[in-house]
């Protein structure tokens, strides 16, 4: 039995996956343009949600400071009423001298008045300023702590975005590179399967090379399938960040060369260990449970204050007595101890509840310095290994592309299959996609490397990628 077989247009197949991505994206002023990754990141500046959400955190650590600075400024308070008031007044058995009544004072003597429902108007104004007060020091230390925690949390969203970005960068142009060489090896395959199919034909090559090329045939095009809805999410992902993604991203890295030099992981685990974001807040976190447990420490609460006030209270009306009027006004400058001698139990508990928070803070910044060192290590080792790769798969692809040429050349004298070819075509496809996924390691690794130790900037890509 003749075997029959129709291949699927290939002028249909990739005039399809290219619509798709068109309608998807549409080109925009400069869509002929290559994106860089420097352009990338300026753009998630403008557009990147988490990022923008954390630059409030600047206005919130402005606040928390200046409610430290605030607990020890004066505090002036003005009071005001008015109303109606009763005042009832009993003096007996008093004694009195003045001049008209002689030398001899006069004893036995009573004073009584009242005020039925009288007018009543009252003022003063008060001052305060904190002398010494332990708990309140130490909640200035802790708004202190927070503000500062704020300002790391604000740094790390920019380090967060800058790899965020990258990632979703390098892996959009990841999946459209994989597309074009899939697209570049459908065609190819195509060409080879018509022709091993003509040759069957004539008489010129056993079916089983027919068979062998439509099975690559249909492997190749369910992969060009998949990686043409991988390109779409990807660029979605990126377009997301950055508002706006240009048709065209670059077909490759260039890693400059030679590549700046990686200095040991020992001096990355000690830059971290000073310079890390992690760390650093759980440090201040660990001051801030100290304060707190301060705040509640035996004799905490005692305080010491500098008071002044002035004020006026006038009350008029009618009383048993006939009409009445009484006026007082005071004045006082001086110095208030405050001693809480008992608070049933409250500071005692809160002072323990503080302890543990403390002891907790401590234990989870031994455990971070931990997870930053791991972390640190597995970056330095990524950039690494990614630096070596690079090397080696660049070899690996002359050798594969020389492999192929020769291959193709015994293909057409007869020594060698269209299987053989359309093997080392593959090799040479997937070697071409593992060099650009070790060199887009290195750059990720290297860039979450600066981003541990709070060196990341964009100028660290023009020391290792050209044209950034």
């Amino acid at each position: 039995m003749k075997f029959t077989w129709k291949a699927p247009s290939m002028q249909m197949a990739l005039a399809s996956g290219a619509l798709a991505v068109i309608l998807a994206f549409p080109m925009s002023g400069r869509a002929a343009d290559e994106l860089t990754l420097s352009e990338a990141i300026a753009a998630a500046q403008t557009h990147d949600k988490e990022y923008l959400a954390s630059q409030t955190l600047g206005d919130t650590a402005d606040a928390l400071r200046s409610q430290a600075n605030s607990l020890w400024r004066p505090q002036v308070m003005v009071t005001a009423a008015i109303g109606k008031s009763n005042h009832e007044t009993r003096v007996a058995g008093a004694q009195f001298s003045a001049a008209a009544f002689g030398t001899d004072p006069i004893t036995g003597a009573n004073f009584n008045t009242d005020i039925n429902r009288g007018n009543l108007m009252q003022w003063a104004v008060s001052a305060k300023q904190p002398l010494f007060n332990l708990a309140r020091n130490a909640q200035s230390q802790q708004l202190k702590a927070a503000a500062s925690m704020a300002d790391l949390q604000k740094s790390s969203a920019q380090q967060a975005m800058i790899v965020r970005t990258s990632e979703r960068y390098f892996d959009a142009q990841l999946a459209q590179q994989k597309l074009q060489l899939l697209s570049a090896q459908l065609a190819s395959t195509q060409k080879m399967a018509e022709e091993a199919k003509y040759r069957y034909d004539i008489g010129n090559r056993p079916i089983t090379e027919v068979y062998e090329a439509q099975a690559q045939l249909a492997r190749i095009q369910a992969e060009h399938y998949a990686a043409q809805s991988d390109v779409q999410l990807k660029l979605q992902r990126l377009q997301d960040a950055i508002g706006n993604v240009p048709r065209v991203l670059p077909n490759s890295i260039v890693l400059k060369e030679p590549l700046p030099k990686l200095d040991e992981v020992a001096v990355w685990l000690e830059k971290a260990r000073n310079q890390n974001t992690e760390l650093r807040m759980q440090s201040l976190a660990v001051q801030n449970a100290q304060a707190k447990a301060n705040e509640y420490a035996l004799g905490a609460s005692a305080s010491l204050d500098l008071i002044g006030q002035i004020g006026r209270q006038k009350l008029t009306g009618d009383g048993d007595y006939g009409r009445a009027s009484n006026r007082e006004n005071t004045s006082m400058v001086g110095v208030q101890l405050t001693v809480p001698l008992y608070t049933g139990g409250y500071n005692g508990a809160k002072h323990k509840e503080a302890q543990a928070a403390l002891k907790k803070a401590q234990l989870d910044l031994v455990a971070t310095q931990e997870r930053v060192a791991q972390q640190v290590n597995g970056a330095w080792l990524g950039a690494k290994t990614a630096q070596l790769q690079v090397t080696a798969l660049s070899r690996a692809l002359k050798a594969a592309q020389a492999q192929l040429d020769a291959t193709k050349t015994g293909q057409e004298v007869g020594h060698r299959t269209v299987l053989d070819v359309l093997n080392a075509q593959n090799q040479t496809t997937n070697t071409r996609i593992q060099l650009e996924a070790a060199k887009q390691n290195y750059v990720l690794s290297r860039l979450r490397l600066g981003a541990l130790v709070e060196d990341l900037d964009v100028g660290l890509m023009t020391q290792i990628i050209e044209h950034q």
